[in-house]
């Protein structure tokens, strides 16, 4: 929650909504997290759903919170009303794109089927990060294999 307030202020201008965030088991294995709008509701307002899957959990702050990151991208497309995917094949666009880079975030070339889906922290994600101090002792848990 620190690092969605942070990042809200910092790349979003703080006019994001609140989320509800999760951390998932991942049922597929590339997949690194999802957004999922409107997923909540109280019957008079919804909220969107961030999940950040636990394999992204590797003892770094750096992975999780560049997952955050993203999923906030497609927060903020969302609502301001602007598709950024294609639901049926996740396939990310250019106006994933053009916000994901204006956000801290690296988008590697165009993939033919998941368009600009493969991201990471440029430097400047680097260096919020560094600013938000996470605690890396939160980002050590691990999913244990059964």
């Amino acid at each position: 929650e620190r690092a969605y307030l942070f990042f809200n202020a910092r790349f979003f201008g703080g006019d994001l909504p609140i989320a509800a965030i999760t951390i998932e088991q991942a049922r597929r294995r590339r997949c690194r997290g999802y957004f999922c709008a409107r997923l909540w509701s109280d019957g008079e307002r919804y909220l969107g759903h961030i999940a950040i899957h636990a394999s992204v959990l590797d003892g770094t702050p750096e992975p999780a919170l560049a997952v955050l990151l993203h999923e906030m991208v497609h927060l903020r497309n969302d609502d301001t009303g602007l598709p950024d995917c294609h639901n049926g094949n996740q396939y990310h666009s250019r106006n994933f794109r053009d916000l994901a880079v204006l956000c801290g975030l690296y988008c590697g070339e165009r993939d033919r089927r998941h368009g600009y889906a493969l991201t990471d922290l440029d430097a400047r994600g680097r260096e919020a990060v560094r600013s938000l101090r996470p605690d890396p002792r939160v980002f050590r848990w691990v999913v244990r294999q059964s």
